[in-house]
């Protein structure tokens, strides 16, 4: 479409679309596709920042907005306001990657029963029937895995609920690893796994886990679901390693919200 001009120094249009560069400086032009705004200081267009949070998700005002977390992994070190590394156990490091879009690396080289791991130190701010987790990264393991998702403890055992992505060597598919207080079980969704990197995506709902992986959907797990409208559960992140073998977990990006 054609840009239009409108009064009090408003342009719509396009994202696709040319700005003028002879606009006066505080213009701003609302970019109809994407609802984003740029702003012109006379020089240059730029992106005006939200005004809350409803407005980054495209949300109306009067929208309440639910639990949401977002984490890039980036900077020069981990955020230990946010993570709790502190029940990882012997053998294993957790630090920035040095190349190109690695993120945070986690290894662990220790036994069976040892892993990295990244918690919310058991604040827990997420349901277990209605909620989501998407993120990216990559799992290169000999011997072992890594479980990401939620859990309303760290551990991953028939005492705690859990749902989450499993990726384990003795797996030629990604998982689903769900568990309900009593029973811990994992469920494959038929999607083959590798060392590249994906985007992994959890929904859980009352009656189904679902994940899909780069946008296409595997089969759904409904055996052994957390149970309890008022479960909450918390975001963990585990590398795990069998007898010493190594596991490596590249994580770039980390999203869990309440729908």
């Amino acid at each position: 479409m054609a840009i239009e001009y409108l009064d009090g120094g408003r342009i719509i249009g396009l994202s696709t679309d040319t700005k003028p560069t002879n606009a006066d400086s505080g213009s701003i032009f609302i970019e109809t596709d994407t609802g984003n705004i740029q702003t012109f200081n006379g020089t240059c267009w730029f992106t005006k920042p939200f005004d809350s949070i409803n407005d980054s998700f495209g949300r109306s005002l009067g929208y309440t907005q639910k639990q949401h977390f977002v984490e890039w992994f980036s900077g020069h070190s981990l955020d230990d306001h946010v993570w709790n590394t502190g029940n990882s156990n012997a053998g294993y490091t957790i630090e920035m990657d040095d190349s190109v879009n690695g993120g945070l690396k986690m290894i662990n080289n220790a036994s069976h029963t040892h892993a990295a791991i990244l918690d919310f130190n058991l604040k827990r701010q997420f349901s277990s029937r209605a909620s989501g987790v998407i993120y990216v990264g990559k799992t290169v393991t000999s011997s072992g895995g890594t479980i990401v998702g939620l859990g309303n403890d760290y551990r991953q055992d028939n005492a705690y609920k859990t749902t989450a992505v499993q990726l384990d060597n003795g797996y030629t598919t990604v998982y689903i690893l769900s568990g309900d207080g009593t029973a811990q079980t994992a469920t494959s969704t038929g999607i083959s796994r590798d060392a590249n990197r994906h985007v992994y995506k959890l929904v859980n709902t009352a009656t189904s886990i679902t994940c899909s992986v780069d946008g296409v959907a595997g089969t759904s797990k409904t055996t052994n679901l957390p149970t309890g409208n008022n479960d909450k559960m918390q975001p963990v992140v585990k590398a795990y390693s069998y007898s010493g073998n190594t596991t490596t977990l590249n994580i770039n990006y980390y999203e869990a919200w309440d729908t």
